[in-house]
């Protein structure tokens, strides 16, 4: 991890500019509980994290983009759970540099340290827009593999086409 960047949980003022990143980034629009499940440990707040920048040794950090994500019970085991990711976006300068890896790793050590008794996460997954070759690259390179033989279909509703590949 470069001297400049950290990775931290999400705070309520971190929040401003994860709205302006993703709103930059994503073609899918975020609504306001979105953002605040962010606070909320029960929710996306227990493991998502901000990846932040600092230009000079004395300036403030600034947000440089985020991963959101949330526990969700296992498809396959109902007693044991894995990790979604929601969202990421890293803006394009500070992109080639292991950030947002960093970040996944962040919070794949964090859910190590969750107690087994109550989550167990076996697994961490997201959804890749079908025509996002950089994100396939992306998890790929990290050894995510596609689910299934066929991409899910209506899952984006603006987006052309409409599917996305499950990558686990």
């Amino acid at each position: 991890l470069p001297s400049q960047a950290s990775i931290l949980p999400i705070t309520a003022s971190h929040v401003p500019a994860l709205r302006r990143i993703n709103s930059l980034l994503l073609s899918v629009p975020y609504p306001d509980s979105f953002y605040a499940a962010l606070l909320d440990p029960s929710a996306s707040g227990l493991l998502s994290r901000a990846i932040l920048w600092r230009d000079t040794p004395a300036s403030d950090p600034k947000v440089i983009g985020g991963i959101v994500c949330r526990l969700e019970p296992s498809s396959t085991n109902p007693t044991t759970h894995a990790i979604y990711l929601q969202s990421l976006a890293l803006l394009s300068p500070y992109r080639a540099q292991g950030l947002a890896a960093a970040a996944l790793e962040h919070i794949v050590s964090s859910a190590v340290l969750l107690p087994p008794a109550s989550w167990d996460v076996q697994s961490v997954y997201a959804h890749v827009w079908t025509e996002n070759e950089d994100g396939l690259r992306w998890y790929a390179a990290r050894g995510f593999q596609r689910e299934g033989r066929e991409p899910v279909r209506r899952y984006y509703y603006k987006l052309r086409p409409d599917t996305a590949w499950i990558v686990r």
